[in-house]
């Protein structure tokens, strides 16, 4: 999770204004960094919380009593294809791919509160910060 967590946090403040007219104390960058560490928070929130409520199940499933839970829980371990909900995470098909295929330039670009512009509409003046991010960006990168 820190390695996700860095590489999101680099992607989020990569797209602060890079701009000579725009100091770093400026209020629209003060602006626009706020705004990336909020677009950071939500990203983070929503994986995280994914990871963390099937660490939980994770938890349960490695700790059952002898039983039948237990043994129900052995039956589907030892199916080919493996079904969702399987107790091992990596082999869990619903599962597995959103937990080692994380795109973090995905993420970020799918929050619908930013979408990365060109530097040179990157701040607009007299326009409130968010509804510059809310314009689009379709040059491809």
């Amino acid at each position: 999770m820190a390695f996700e967590d860095g590489a999101v946090l680099g992607e989020c403040l990569s797209r602060l204004p890079d701009n000579p007219n725009v100091t770093n104390d400026s209020p629209e960058f003060l602006e626009a960094k706020k705004h990336a560490l909020a677009v950071f928070q939500v990203c983070r929130k929503q994986r995280t919380k994914m990871v963390v409520e099937r660490g939980n199940v994770q938890q349960y499933l490695y700790h059952l009593h002898d039983g039948p839970e237990q043994q129900e829980r052995d039956r589907k371990m030892q199916m080919v294809p493996t079904p969702e909900g399987e107790a091992l995470a990596w082999r869990d098909p619903g599962l597995a791919p959103k937990l080692l295929g994380y795109d973090h330039i995905s993420d970020v670009c799918a929050m619908p509160i930013w979408t990365r512009l060109p530097i040179t509409d990157y701040i607009l003046p007299g326009r409130p910060i968010l509804e510059n991010y809310t314009k689009g960006w379709d040059n491809g990168i």
